[in-house]
């Protein structure tokens, strides 16, 4: 539900848990889409209500992106600095500025890739 209450149109599911995506699909309205974006571990499996599934028409879409090795490889080139990461990077902020990142990114979605410094 968003901040008035109100079931959504689409929800994307990033963490890979089981248990969020059951919320996921509990909280997209009928009609809506679910993206189970998040790989969950090998032999995960989740439970859905199958009728809200059906009747409610919910879609459900699990792109796959990346394998783990093929991610850390891609982490591992910007570290060396083999590939620069600045061209991927909007902003750089404070953790205490995380909660005004995500304003911005849910309105002007202008903080597209913003680093975050922890100290």
């Amino acid at each position: 539900m968003d901040e008035a209450g109100w079931f959504v149109r689409s929800r994307v599911e990033a963490t890979g848990r089981a248990e969020t995506w059951n919320q996921a699909l509990d909280l997209v309205r009928k009609g809506g889409t679910v993206n189970l974006f998040g790989g969950p571990p090998k032999g995960t499996q989740a439970t859905f209500d199958t009728n809200r599934l059906h009747y409610s028409q919910i879609t459900v879409k699990s792109p796959f992106h990346h394998r783990p090795e093929t991610f850390r490889a891609s982490l591992d080139l910007l570290v060396r600095g083999v590939v620069p990461a600045a061209p991927f990077l909007t902003d750089t902020r404070t953790l205490e500025e995380l909660p005004d990142v995500f304003r911005s990114m849910a309105g002007a979605k202008s903080a597209v890739k913003t680093r975050i410094k922890m100290s």
